[in-house]
């Protein structure tokens, strides 16, 4: 039987079973949305919008999915916690921060250079195309406005330690997926 001692923590059993709750596991705690997101759903997203940035940047995408899908698997343990209240835990120092990274450890998430970021601004960026459709409230737009300017951020960072990118591209990209309206392409036709 595999060892599955993670940092002096135990996962007693497969984390699919774990990972498996990430479908009933909701996002936006502390934001006021007109529609539910599972984590499930969130990553699904970021897993989409990760394989467009990889096939736009002519990178293999496996190891960029694999991560996108899985980048908030520990949340199948803990929900979804708001980012201040994490930036909180991380300054007190508690246990958590080791308890959040187990799934990757036990998973071997790749956490190269740029697949983390890669997924990062897609993270960012599922994340402000929903609040934009789901969140049109005053805190909802701070929000947004917050996660803008991170993931404005991510692609200078990008854009510093990868110049060879095609970046002006992937930032086309996501101006399209965000001024998107909801219809389909399908509603053309019917």
């Amino acid at each position: 039987m595999e060892d599955r001692s993670t940092d002096g923590y135990h996962v007693p059993r497969s984390p699919i079973v774990d990972l498996y709750r990430l479908g009933s596991t909701y996002r936006w705690q502390v934001v006021h949305t007109s529609k539910e997101q599972s984590v499930a759903e969130h990553s699904h997203m970021v897993a989409l919008l990760v394989l467009r940035f990889c096939q736009i940047l002519g990178l293999p995408p496996l190891a960029y999915i694999t991560y996108a899908l899985l980048h908030d698997s520990e949340e199948a343990w803990i929900g979804d916690i708001a980012t201040p209240a994490k930036r909180m835990m991380d300054q007190s120092h508690l246990p958590i921060k080791k308890m959040l990274g187990v799934f990757h450890t036990y998973l071997h998430l790749d956490d190269q250079r740029l697949v983390k970021p890669l997924v990062k601004l897609a993270d960012d960026v599922e994340a402000m195309k929903f609040l934009s459709t789901y969140a049109p409230t005053k805190h909802g737009a701070q929000v947004y406005d917050r996660i803008n300017k991170h993931a404005a951020g991510t692609m200078r960072g990008l854009k510093e330690n990868h110049p060879d990118g095609k970046w002006d591209l992937v930032q086309d990209e996501i101006e399209d997926f965000l001024n998107a309206p909801n219809e389909t392409f399908a509603d053309d036709y019917i």
